[in-house]
């Protein structure tokens, strides 16, 4: 889990030069660190003082926020996204659009089954 941390941690996106390779690399990096998180919850099924630990409580808590800020922040990207490839797509904006170097951008799409929270029992 550490290592998918500071793995998405690390990525430095410029957002003047992005890439359909940064996002993919950052979706990737994503994955990682939602399976190991996944696999943490799983691990502490089976800790039953662990589950009342007002410690792990707050990090569920935390978690929750988190997963809904990363899908407030990723429609908003895709919003964005999608406003400017109408711009560079749409006639006449698009000749210009190609003779200065702007090109359509690829959207940020969470792995398959992402929009699903892994069910834990305690």
């Amino acid at each position: 889990m550490t290592e998918a941390r500071a793995k998405v941690s690390s990525i430095n996106i410029d957002p003047e030069n992005l890439t359909n390779e940064d996002i993919a690399a950052f979706q990737e990096a994503q994955d990682e660190f939602s399976n190991a998180i996944s696999r943490l919850l799983v691990t502490v099924e089976a800790y039953t003082e662990l589950k009342a630990n007002h410690n792990f409580l707050a990090l569920q808590a935390d978690l929750k926020e988190i997963e809904a800020e990363i899908i407030v922040r990723r429609d908003a990207f895709n919003a964005s996204v999608k406003a400017y490839n109408i711009l560079v797509l749409k006639f006449p904006r698009n000749i210009f659009a190609r003779m200065f170097g702007f090109n359509e951008r690829a959207y940020f799409e969470a792995q398959e089954g992402a929009e699903q929270a892994p069910t834990v029992e305690f």
